[in-house]
């Protein structure tokens, strides 16, 4: 891990802009299918099924997204629980992008000398803490939705877990972006 931080540090620009060109790039490829999954009673698409710790209505999206018509050629599916298993598939490659992005951003606005290495290591951990949970959430989604009825609550918890940490780190980069703004200012 040491090799790649200390490759951030050296290319910092260069990192901040693949990593957020990956991070687009995924996530554009994930538009098509999640289209077929927004209806009025899923507005936020899969993240109404990741947040669904009901299981009454955890099954009552599924069931309206197997009878939803997916007419989008690019969704690479016939009806909504496909498009949602395509989605699934498809955020692999965007945990891992959003990932990197966080770890880049974290060794970024880190202070230049080491007085915080202890607290950026701790967001780095978190970052891929974020990234596991999505990768437990996927794989409990994906059962839930072509192989067994498990409790929704197998994928609603590392979800909702995921996001408080997505929100935590947002707002500590969004904290050190503002500090060294500051600093350089003055």
């Amino acid at each position: 891990m040491d090799k790649w931080i200390q490759f951030i540090i050296h290319y910092k620009v260069k990192s901040f802009w693949i990593t957020l060109f990956m991070v687009i790039l995924t996530s554009l490829s994930m538009r098509p299918s999640s289209a077929c999954l927004t209806t009025s009673s899923t507005p936020q698409a899969i993240i109404n099924l990741e947040l669904a710790f009901d299981q009454r209505e955890a099954l009552t999206i599924k069931e309206l997204w197997i009878n939803n018509d997916c007419s989008s050629i690019l969704s690479f599916s016939r009806n909504g629980l496909e498009a949602a298993i395509v989605n699934i598939f498809l955020d692999f490659p965007f945990l891992v992008s959003y990932t990197c992005f966080f770890i880049v951003l974290i060794v970024i606005t880190q202070k230049r000398t080491g007085s915080n290495e202890g607290i950026s290591t701790l967001l780095i951990d978190a970052a891929l803490l974020t990234g596991l949970l999505d990768v437990v959430e996927n794989i409990m989604m994906m059962i839930f939705l072509k192989v067994y009825s498990i409790p929704s609550y197998t994928f609603a918890i590392p979800a909702s877990i995921k996001f408080g940490l997505v929100i935590v780190l947002i707002m500590v980069i969004v904290l050190r972006l503002v500090r060294s703004l500051v600093r350089w200012k003055s």
